[in-house]
């Protein structure tokens, strides 16, 4: 019987351990957790992060990956652990996305030339032509959110200016 008993609590042990390890293994809560939980959702790419901006508590990775350019996207849940909620790659090195931050819409603006001083965004009214300009410091980041237009309908055109005064246009 104590064999039993004991074979028993070895099991569930054993059980329970492989539980949690699973459950915390899928929490983006380091740098390196993150690295892995990308690479394990973006197979056969070799994703590197190249750097991270917290944004309202979301932390967004810059991610390259041999020709490849993108993002991941990382909330907390209600217990504060990190879940990755959105990735994004494509064969470019400037990105507009929209993304979805405590239930608002942010356009994400990403170029991976360093050392960027500013992204301008300007937005134009499709019904009335009314344009609206927005300069973004970036202090030589490669990652910036811009709330969305509450339009219907606008033509979006950004560039991203470096340190030397070189433009880089994404219309």
């Amino acid at each position: 019987m104590r064999k039993l008993i004991l074979t028993f609590s070895i099991v569930t042990i054993i059980f329970f351990g492989c539980i949690t390890y699973l459950r915390f293994d899928s929490y983006g809560n380091t740098f390196e957790k993150r690295q892995n939980i990308i690479n394990k959702n973006i197979k056969n790419e070799n994703v590197k992060i190249l750097s991270e901006l917290e944004f309202q508590g979301h932390i967004i990775c810059e991610l390259s990956s041999h020709k490849k350019y993108g993002y991941a996207m990382f909330f907390p849940n209600r217990s504060g652990d990190f879940l990755l909620k959105k990735w994004y790659m494509k064969n470019s090195n400037m990105i507009i996305d929209l993304v979805r931050i405590d239930g608002n819409l942010y356009d994400i603006l990403m170029c991976s030339k360093p050392n960027l001083e500013y992204a301008e965004r300007k937005v134009t009214d499709s019904k009335t032509g009314k344009v609206v300009s927005q300069k973004i410091n970036l202090s030589g980041e490669n990652i910036a959110l811009a709330l969305f237009p509450d339009l219907s309908s606008y033509e979006l055109n950004v560039r991203f200016i470096d340190k030397e005064g070189n433009i880089l246009r994404i219309a």
